[in-house]
């Protein structure tokens, strides 16, 4: 199933009559990497929790298992333990948390309670293969391919074992017949990727990459990394940058990303020349502008606001295509942001084609996170009740408070979703965020 963040219905997927785990794994991997449906699934917990459906508490477990919230996900999920979703997110989560003999054990049970759900029986596949039962993984697919050949799962898993007995060429058919079933199946785009990567094959990795990189409608974090790393050793350090940005983004800490977007950008500047840089510090003032300093139709404010885009440098760093994308985002909000950058000299899209416009906004937004992270706590201004939850984790700085995960903060006494949003909120004006688990 391919979806885009602006197609995925949280409450259509969870309040279908019959609970689709295919339809809940594509709605988990958007939840995880648009926040706007995050914030979505977040809202929906309470109409979940008043449905008159049936199998409200795997519906529950299902909300919050995309939600990262384990505990809960199987306390709900082992209420309706006897069916086949139910089986399906414990062992799920089993697997997540490497228990992978009770993942098999849960997965096993779920295929003998929907053995028609390719889900529910193609999932033990990849659990039997961690567990070095190749073999066997092979002689069930070969059982499975007459009722499941249509299935890209099948074909995942059978390339994933022929990846690991070495068998190379064989495996790459097996994933590009996964790709012909589903051209956005993730999983076979990435690990085709990184074998491809392995062999020395650099731009058609890059072309599998892409596809599920910054930008891409199905976009897989894992990939940005190497993704950046293709780049880099190809020349194309604005889309490398970009590529770390995105990681850092989403984990401000990560040490890999920190140390290529040094190198990267260290590798562009090495081609301006003092006049070039001169000008590329003018440029800067520009791209600092807030964006609340134009008059935009409301629609357009709110849709910048959601996208966390506070400054005509955020704004440029997006393409037309990655705005059309976002919710609530149409031709109309798109015509007055280009007038809007316009008067400007700007475009969308042009910190990823213009150089210097990326060596200013590097040098901005890295002076500006430099600056905020050395600040006291206090700089945030924070309500009362948010600020003795900061003292009683003894957290002084904004550097502090930014290494820490939302799970670290909930551990504070009387701390709740007011004073994490508040928090967040304050982070995001200073283009900061909460360390991500």
């Amino acid at each position: 199933m391919s979806a885009t963040s602006n197609e995925i219905t949280v409450l259509d997927t969870l309040l279908a009559d019959k609970l689709d785990m295919e339809a809940v794994r594509a709605l988990a991997h958007h939840v995880r990497q648009y926040q706007s449906v995050r914030d979505e699934a977040r809202s929906s917990v309470e109409t979940i929790k008043n449905t008159n459906k049936s199998e409200r508490d795997t519906r529950l477990a299902a909300l919050y298992w995309m939600l990262d919230n384990y505990e809960l996900a199987e306390s709900h999920a082992e209420k309706d333990a006897d069916t086949a979703v139910s089986c399906q997110i414990r062992g799920i989560i089993a697997e997540e948390r490497g228990k992978l003999e009770k993942a098999l054990e849960l997965f096993t049970k779920a295929g003998q309670k929907d053995p028609s759900s390719s889900p529910c029986v193609l999932r033990k596949l990849g659990v039997m293969r961690k567990l070095g039962k190749k073999d066997e993984v092979m002689a069930e697919i070969e059982k499975l391919e007459r009722e499941f050949g249509d299935k890209p799962n099948l074909f995942y898993h059978k390339a994933r074992c022929l990846q690991d007995n070495g068998e190379y060429e064989a495996a790459l058919d097996c994933f590009d017949k996964a790709l012909a079933l589903d051209p956005d199946h993730a999983d076979s785009l990435f690990h085709a990727a990184r074998l491809l990567d392995q062999r020395g094959m650099d731009q058609e990795a890059i072309e599998y990459y892409r596809r599920i990189g910054p930008g891409a409608e199905n976009a897989y974090k894992n990939a940005f990394l190497n993704l950046a790393t293709l780049y880099e050793d190809t020349g194309n350090y604005e889309e490398a940058i970009h590529c770390c940005e995105m990681v850092l983004a989403y984990d401000p800490f990560n040490r890999q990303a920190m140390l290529m977007l040094e190198s990267a950008e260290a590798s562009i500047s090495m081609y301006y020349s003092p006049e070039e840089t001169k000008q590329s510090e003018k440029l800067e003032a520009i791209l600092r502008i807030p964006v609340t300093d134009f008059e935009l139709s409301v629609r357009s404010r709110n849709c910048l606001a959601k996208m966390n885009i506070r400054s005509l440098g955020d704004l440029v760093k997006r393409t037309e295509s990655e705005m059309l994308a976002y919710k609530n985002f149409g031709e109309t909000s798109l015509r007055e942001i280009r007038d809007m950058l316009v008067s400007r000299n700007l475009r969308l899209g042009m910190l990823r084609e213009d150089a210097a416009t990326r060596a200013a906004f590097t040098r901005s937004t890295s002076k500006q996170k430099e600056e905020s992270l050395t600040k006291s706590i206090d700089e945030l201004e924070l309500s009362v009740r948010s600020r003795k939850c900061m003292d009683r984790l003894g957290i002084s700085t904004i550097s502090e408070l930014c290494a820490m995960s939302e799970n670290e903060l909930a551990t504070a006494k009387n701390f709740g979703r007011v004073s994490l949003n508040e928090i967040k909120k304050k982070l995001q004006e200073n283009n900061l965020s909460l360390r991500q688990d």
